[in-house]
């Protein structure tokens, strides 16, 4: 029998490698009562509440800049259709020069269709007063004004349109022309 495990001693050490790396394995002392891993995960209710304000506080400063740039753009144009109406009328003023004093006489006149046999300081009259009806339509608490300066040669027509701003009062735009 020693011949027989003789042999199968020869044909173990056949098989196996001469050194066998032994594993062995080192428990963790670990508590009984934590979980492995103990560190604190998510967030906590205070940290919500401080994310949440500093969220609040952003968007209220976005809905300020907003609600800004909507004044600032009305704003905008407003003043630019005030400066469109006072250069028609300048215009009016620069190419009728047979009008003269006409355009600043236009008071409590409606605009109205005039006959084709109409004198021009009545064609003069309704264009002011036209005008004026347009600058009523098109700006709030819209008025248009024509003044004439006789003191210089040749006279000088001051056009003059306003209006009111919401939250800044009245606001003017005027233009100058000399004949």
């Amino acid at each position: 029998m020693t011949s027989r495990s003789t042999m199968q001693q020869n044909a173990l050490a056949v098989r196996l490698p001469a050194q066998i790396p032994q594993w062995t394995l080192h428990p963790i002392p670990m508590p009984l009562d934590k979980p492995p891993y103990s560190r604190p995960r998510g967030a906590t209710l205070v940290e919500l509440l401080v994310a949440l304000l500093i969220l609040s506080v952003g968007l209220l400063g976005i809905a300020a800049l907003y609600v800004d740039n909507l004044r600032n753009g009305r704003t905008g144009v407003l003043r630019t259709q005030a400066a469109t109406l006072a250069a028609d009328m300048a215009e009016r003023v620069r190419t009728n020069r047979s009008g003269g004093a006409s355009f600043a006489r236009v008071t409590g006149q409606r605009c109205r269709e005039l006959p084709p046999t109409a004198s021009t300081d009545d064609v003069v009259g309704n264009e002011v007063a036209c005008w004026q009806e347009e600058v009523a339509k098109t700006l709030p608490n819209g008025t248009g004004i024509v003044a004439r300066d006789t003191t210089t040669v040749p006279p000088t027509y001051t056009v003059t349109v306003s209006w009111s701003e919401t939250g800044a009062g009245t606001a003017s735009y005027v233009v100058r022309v000399q004949t």
